[in-house]
């Protein structure tokens, strides 16, 4: 589900930069998509529980109280920093304090997974820095450098 999204939205852009019809709209929607994957289902996309079994209780056996809390804040913070992405191409008032603030919300996500790695080795927290790091890698150089 996350994957789709993901193509979706590099597949935008590309549309984008040819100066393609509609591409602005397949931006918003496939962000709007990505941000309430992150949001909803923060927990099973963090996890890695299959989309056959999503709702099913065996799927979270291994997953602790604290796990899920840290998924679903983590969501948010994701979901802010798609946000902030889209905002790139709409040039919506405030997109670059969004940016940076983004960046501040992503910086002590991957700080603090990166933590909970050492310390617990729970492939969790590695998925979790995979995507909030790419997030602020890119949110870095946008603010930056574009």
């Amino acid at each position: 589900m996350e994957l789709f999204f993901v193509i979706c939205l590099v597949l935008a852009y590309i549309l984008y930069s040819f100066s393609i019809t509609g591409a602005a709209f397949l931006i918003t929607m496939a962000s709007f998509g990505l941000m309430v994957t992150y949001i909803l289902f923060a927990v099973p996309v963090l996890s890695r529980v299959r989309l056959k079994k999503m709702f099913k209780r065996s799927s979270y056996e291994g997953v602790s109280i604290a796990g899920v809390v840290f998924s679903m804040l983590s969501g948010i913070v994701l979901a802010f920093g798609v946000f902030s992405l889209c905002n790139l191409l709409q040039s919506w008032p405030a997109g670059e304090y969004l940016r940076v603030f983004s960046i501040i919300l992503l910086l002590p996500l991957c700080i603090t997974s990166g933590v909970l790695l050492i310390t617990s080795k729970k492939s969790l927290y590695k998925h979790i820095i995979i995507r909030s790091g790419l997030l602020l890698l890119l949110n870095y150089i946008i603010v930056f450098f574009v």
